[in-house]
């Protein structure tokens, strides 16, 4: 199935979900924003180029998600917008960058789910260095301890070139106008 088709069927998914539920609560829009860790294991031609230059296919990811919950329906849905920098493989020769952005949703339980371009350079200070774009698809859930947000999500990105799998962990607390409530 072409990348467009995906992506044309991905929105027209997320509009439906989004329309579906359009009474929402008049809340200010809410930021969840915080750390994130975790690995990336990469497949294909890019998993033979890292081990053709004796590199590892697994790599590290330290980042922070910029979440922002843009409505909220009675019932507990909720609508989102995620910006994820990510930098990668710090512990090898060829450390990498990243820039997702995602259109996502949340259910009552805390199943998400979300879909979005994904932006990636490696090398950038080398001679040639490669940028590559791709759609990122993400599911995880987020667990509640206390006032503590602890999101766990799977992303998978695939490319011509293999697929990327992603594992990330990380924190937050609620907060609305950019302050914590004491």
């Amino acid at each position: 199935m072409k990348t467009s088709t995906i992506f044309l069927l991905t929105s027209l998914f997320f509009s439906g979900i989004i329309s579906g539920f359009a009474q929402t609560t008049a809340e200010e829009p809410m930021r969840l924003s915080g750390p994130r860790v975790g690995v990336t294991g990469v497949t294909g031609n890019m998993a033979e180029y890292l081990e053709g230059h004796g590199l590892s296919p697994f790599m590290s990811q330290f980042g922070w998600q910029f979440e922002t919950r843009y409505f909220q329906t009675e019932s507990g849905y909720q609508g989102l917008i995620e910006f994820v920098p990510l930098l990668a493989g710090l512990e090898s020769r060829q450390a990498s960058v990243s820039a997702n952005v995602l259109v996502g949703f949340r259910t009552p339980s805390g199943l998400e789910f979300g879909v979005g371009p994904n932006f990636s350079a490696r090398g950038l200070f080398s001679y040639d260095p490669i940028v590559t774009t791709s759609l990122i698809y993400a599911v995880g859930h987020s667990f509640k301890v206390d006032e503590v947000n602890i999101p766990v999500n799977i992303a998978f990105s695939p490319s011509a070139n293999g697929a990327r799998i992603t594992a990330l962990v990380g924190f937050n607390i609620k907060k609305k106008n950019n302050s914590l409530k004491h």
